[in-house]
């Protein structure tokens, strides 16, 4: 510590105003210390200085015995000292505090003022800390919080139940494998559901003038419908069915109350219901006018005499969308659609408690496409698209208040086009159908999409709306492969006469798309139809038996030496789990990169 506070007080040659030599301060040994530069720093180090003197010296003055009294002065002091109470240790600092003073008054009480050793000092305070806490006594207060369990349903004047979700309550046993007795179902054998079953009946009889029962009854983002636990159904359904009241219809009801969901409901304002928020008001007045902002994109073109009656097809059909998905991740669809397994919900936000500030990546994409939209004639900035923020904070689309506000302003950016030749021919898209004939196990099946397509010259233009990159290739090989797709689809289903172009962005500021065709491509109809049943193959086997292509990067063995698949890394497929789970145990076999790289070349070697 010595040698660190003197290497602060010296002064490096660098920042010296004279000239500066270690013999002039006669500490040849001692260079200045030059990683503390600001009075943060500083503080910090001088800190830690004191925190190492009063340990060194605890360490030291410990040892020798001392009366209760003393002791109980300097173990407090050492308390204060070195332990700052919060929120998780407040309970263990009192239980320390409250054994060394019950230690003091017992010494006092019983006349003992004699000297008392470090060692038994030490035992106190070790057991003080394997005591458990001091609990209060029940009822003790106006409001009382606890657990659901036996003889604590005491009558009182209400009675609250929280949590009663399904599959939350009642309790499920969980029995052990090898634990015959249960399966016997003797008498007094303990079951957790019963029990529960029995505190709910309990919890009932306890209540003297109010029972609240609270359930999550709605999702606050896709307004599913929860139903509560069972004992609620049950409790629900006897009283519809044996309970009536006049001029009430429907009784049960009445008795439910469906509490708002977001705190920018209309009806928080001026109501009982009553909220003062600044930042969520805006969003309930919008909502309470019910009329979308004057600037809407367009208008959806219906036929003068309406739409056709939809004929059904006899023939399958496979959507060009699940042969996209299959070939970004052929591991995870032979588990998922083969065998089962459960699919990875990379599309559902974790549900928390506390209210969402940020947006994933997946979500800033799909709205920077709407807000593209709505700036095909001119940019969007704020205060002028309030209107549209408020609309989309009410869409639960973006966070209320000064947070959603900072996205909006930098989602604008990322779906405005600079580019103004760019941004009429992908504003001047529209919404196509496309449907090819091919064939599997010798019967037709029809290849379908949807697309966006500009009518004027049959091009294509795709967009990620991603932040600015400084990477000369940021587009991903997923995306590079879905974009391939679906110029097959069009190229496949458009006369050999016509040229058929599609430009990939990474984001609008991006210079250098991925263009299709390549160069060396085939680009006629018949070529794109046979590439389209060679993959209508590949994803037919793929579903029989696992298919040997990476996932995460599933064009890397066309960026290397073919020949030599050795060479290639391979290893961020692994971090997949569908991928690890398959193909583990042999990832580093010659063999397997081998057929990893034959069938790369096979089936996506015109993207080279």
């Amino acid at each position: 510590i010595n040698r660190l506070m003197l290497g602060i007080a010296l002064e490096s040659p660098a920042n010296s105003l004279g000239d500066w030599s270690p013999a002039q301060l006669a500490l040849p040994e001692l260079p200045p210390l030059n990683l503390i530069h600001t009075p943060e720093e500083r503080e910090l180090l001088g800190n830690f200085s004191d925190f190492l003197e009063k340990l060194i010296q605890a360490s030291e003055t410990l040892q020798s015995p001392r009366s209760m009294a003393t002791w109980q002065r300097d173990l407090e002091t050492l308390l204060e000292d070195f332990f700052q109470a919060d929120n998780t240790t407040a309970a263990d600092y009192a239980a320390v505090r409250q054994s060394i003073r019950d230690a003091a008054a017992g010494a006092e009480v019983a006349g003992y003022d004699g000297e008392v050793s470090f060692a038994v000092i030490r035992r106190l305070l070790s057991g003080a800390a394997e005591t458990p806490l001091k609990t209060y006594p029940f009822l003790s207060g106006k409001i009382t919080f606890c657990s659901l369990q036996p003889m604590r349903s005491v009558p009182r004047r209400v009675i609250v139940l929280l949590g009663m979700d399904e599959g939350a309550f009642p309790r499920v046993d969980s029995l052990l494998g090898f634990n015959l007795i249960p399966q016997a179902g003797l008498r007094c054998t303990r079951s957790r559901q019963w029990e529960d079953r029995y505190l709910f009946m309990e919890a009932l009889l306890a209540a003297q003038e109010n029972l609240l029962i609270f359930y999550r009854g709605q999702d606050d983002q896709r307004q599913k419908q929860y139903p509560p636990a069972l004992p609620v159904c049950e409790l629900r359904d006897y009283i519809q069915d044996h309970y009536q009241m006049e001029d009430v219809p429907d009784l049960l009801s009445q008795l439910t109350y469906r509490h708002l969901l977001h705190p920018y409901s209309p009806e928080c304002y001026g109501t009982d219901l009553f909220s003062f928020n600044p930042y969520y008001y805006p969003v309930a007045v919008k909502l309470a006018e019910k009329k979308l902002p004057e600037i809407s994109p367009f208008a959806a073109d219906i036929p003068a005499g309406g739409f056709p009656p939809l004929q059904r097809r006899k023939t399958p059909v496979l959507q060009l969308s699940e042969l996209i998905r299959f070939f970004q991740n052929s591991s995870e669809a032979f588990l998922v659609q083969t065998l089962g397994f459960p699919g990875t919900e990379w599309s559902q936000r974790e549900q928390v408690d506390l209210e969402p500030l940020e947006l994933e990546d997946f979500e800033k994409a799909a709205l920077s496409r709407r807000l593209a939209e709505w700036q095909k004639e001119r940019p969007l900035r704020l205060p002028d698209g309030t209107d549209l923020l408020l609309w989309l904070q009410a869409e639960c689309a973006l966070p209320a208040g000064e947070p959603g506000r900072r996205i909006f302003r930098d989602l604008l950016e990322q779906s405005w086009f600079g580019d103004e030749n760019l941004r009429r021919d992908w504003a001047g898209q529209t919404r196509v159908f496309r449907s090819l004939e091919l064939t599997l196990e010798g019967k037709p099946l029809f290849l379908e999409s949807a697309l966006q397509i500009n009518p004027a010259n049959h091009s294509m233009i795709e967009c990620r709306f991603n932040r600015e990159s400084d990477e000369k290739d940021a587009l991903r090989d997923r995306h590079k492969l879905a974009a391939w797709l679906r110029w097959l689809l069009v190229r496949a289903t458009t006369p050999p006469e016509t040229s058929v172009s599609m430009r990939v962005f990474h984001s609008v500021f991006d210079k250098t798309p991925f263009c299709l065709p390549l160069e060396n491509m085939p680009d006629s109809p018949e070529a794109a139809k046979e590439k389209l049943q060679l993959l209508l193959d590949a994803w037919h086997a793929g579903l029989e038996k696992p298919l040997e292509l990476l996932v995460e990067q599933p064009l890397t063995p066309l960026k290397g030496d073919i020949t030599n698949p050795e060479a290639i890394r391979m290893d961020k497929s692994l971090e997949n789990p569908a991928f690890a789970r398959l193909f583990a145990d042999r990832f580093e076999d010659p063999e397997f990169r081998k057929k990893v790289a034959k069938n790369t070349k096979r089936l996506f070697g015109d993207l080279v």
